[in-house]
């Protein structure tokens, strides 16, 4: 552990973190497990004011302020510095054709995500404001999922936009409610004990045996990269099955998920990856800016004569049960249930 006196504290990543770090520096320029947020600011940006927002959030959280290191034979360890210089770099599209623009700032959101921020070294953020009109901008806030989680991201951005306004009315900023930190809730985390969660994992994995399983055998590009969208009256049809089934679109996209991996995988006993918010579980939970979640493994056993809706409503209680064991790290898991299969992973966004 380095001894520097800009950092003001040190604590342990994550399992989460350290499963992301490892991944995106498997995967360098190809945005693995990297963020990308881009506001649309309808107005003239004063870019002193942005920059003097986006600083006094920052200090706000530790989150924002940190680094990872790497201590030869330990796990990585969390950095939190005491000052963080801010940056935003800045492009002028407005004497631009509007095609052009629209293409500039594409491809610079493209590259952008797909470039690789060293988790070591400052700064892990990088900011930039792209103005497209005099009236119109693009900020563009870039970095590794590691950081924070989706609701952080939420949190961050609505106090900056909050931020910058009042500056712009002549206001001081508005003082944040009491949150937690996040060293807070990793402490609770990592202080907790596993006993009961190991029982119940390998009772929901008893006599488990994966019928298939996915690797990219160590080649780059081994992955490739596919959307869909759906036509909005099918995407309306979803959102009323959810609303009638006392479910969520993620429920009814995890319950189409099984179907197909078990229609592809021939078997009736079936598992993929889910994400879960653990915030609720820790106080102020809500207000935390930091990554707060985890992967499970949600297994699937079909059941002759079962319809879709039936099988709705089984996912969503066994989601429901996991919340007393949703911050169990799925390495433990892992090794508690036997072997290190690679499984097919799900995850549902919503905007922020």
């Amino acid at each position: 552990m380095r001894d520097n006196p800009k950092i003001a504290a040190t604590y342990a990543a994550t399992p989460m973190q350290m499963g992301m770090l490892f991944h995106s520096a498997a995967e360098k320029g190809r945005g693995v497990y990297s963020l990308q947020v881009v506001c649309s600011l309808r107005e003239e940006v004063l870019f002193d004011l942005l920059q003097s927002a986006l600083r006094y959030v920052i200090r706000q959280h530790e989150a924002l302020r940190t680094t990872f290191s790497f201590p030869s034979g330990s796990d990585p360890v969390q950095e939190v510095w005491k000052e963080v210089e801010v940056k935003i770099e800045t492009s002028d599209l407005r004497n631009l054709e509007a095609s052009i623009r629209e293409q500039r700032l594409n491809e610079f959101v493209i590259r952008s995500r797909d470039e690789w921020i060293n988790p070591c070294c400052m700064p892990l953020m990088r900011f930039a404001l792209i103005r497209m009109t005099d009236s119109e901008s693009r900020f563009i806030w870039i970095l590794p999922h590691a950081l924070l989680d989706r609701s952080g991201v939420a949190i961050v951005v609505k106090q900056l936009l909050d931020t910058y306004d009042a500056l712009r009315n002549g206001e001081q900023p508005r003082q944040s409610p009491p949150s937690g930190s996040f060293s807070s809730y990793v402490q609770c985390e990592t202080a907790q004990d596993f006993f009961v969660s190991k029982n119940h994992w390998q009772a929901t994995f008893e006599s488990f045996v994966p019928a298939l399983a996915y690797s990219n055998s160590g080649r780059k590009g081994a992955w490739k990269e596919q959307e869909l969208v759906l036509p909005e009256t099918l995407a309306e049809t979803l959102e009323k099955m959810a609303e009638d089934n006392g479910c969520t679109l993620n429920t009814i996209l995890q319950a189409v998920w099984s179907v197909t991996r078990g229609i592809n995988a021939a078997d009736p006993d079936i598992a993929f990856g889910i994400t879960r918010s653990c915030r609720s579980r820790f106080a102020h939970g809500d207000s935390v800016v930091g990554l707060c979640m985890n992967t499970l493994p949600l297994r699937i056993k079909f059941r002759g004569g079962d319809s879709f809706v039936a099988l709705l409503q089984r996912i969503r209680r066994q989601v429901l049960a996991l919340r007393s064991f949703e911050s169990t790290p799925l390495a433990a898991i892992q090794s508690w249930v036997g072997g290190r299969n690679r499984y097919t992973f799900i995850q549902y966004v919503n905007g922020i």
